[in-house]
């Protein structure tokens, strides 16, 4: 087992988490002002285990079980919605620095690639407020993107073909609409198997 030795590269990734996290909290009761979408989220994640309808994506159902998990605990106000979509997109930063980790390892690329998206203006604002779709979609993408790259950089076949598999789920659950999500799925696991210079 590669043995992990603690680097510059690594204090850099943990200061853009840190910084993302800072950015996503400051003023977030304030800015951007409550939208309607997030009051029609508290009350979706209050009604989790009994939703039926008003939900037309792949993530709906699952970010209002995970919102409702989260906000049973937290409380169901609008500060503590906001701070799941804050939990999300850093691990949505987490799972980008390690994407750059697997391309550029020993390097300090991760840290620069994390807080390029800490600092992004659109992450910043969109990041934190609690829409499905600015709350789950940017970790599924980062997730896809991370799962894709493993499986180009995959020494045997069956591991390739589970983290193709694991890219194309993430990608089209992330592309929320049915019929564009559905060519994503195989649409990777063929460009893997291309790849590697294996047949379709």
């Amino acid at each position: 087992m590669k043995r992990f030795v603690w680097s510059r590269g690594n204090a850099g990734e943990v200061v853009a988490v840190m910084l993302a996290a800072l950015l996503l909290v400051v003023a977030i009761d304030q800015i951007p002002g409550l939208h309607f979408d997030e009051l029609n989220s508290i009350s979706l994640a209050f009604k989790r285990g009994e939703l039926d309808q008003g939900v037309q994506s792949y993530t709906g159902t699952l970010y209002y079980e995970l919102a409702g998990a989260w906000m049973s605990v937290a409380g169901f106000t609008p500060r503590s919605l906001r701070l799941f979509s804050v939990l999300l997109n850093c691990l949505a930063c987490v799972a980008a620095i390690a994407c750059v980790r697997r391309v550029a390892p020993g390097s300090t690329a991760g840290a620069w690639v994390g807080c390029l998206v800490a600092t992004s203006p659109p992450f910043v604002m969109k990041g934190r407020l609690g829409w499905e779709v600015t709350a789950m979609h940017p970790v599924l993408a980062a997730i896809g993107i991370l799962a894709a790259v493993a499986a180009f950089q995959a020494s045997r076949r069956r591991y390739e073909g589970a983290y193709a598999l694991a890219a194309g789920i993430a990608f089209g659950a992330a592309a929320s609409v049915h019929l564009s999500a559905l060519p994503l799925l195989p649409a990777v696991v063929a460009a893997a198997l291309v790849a590697r210079g294996g047949s379709v």
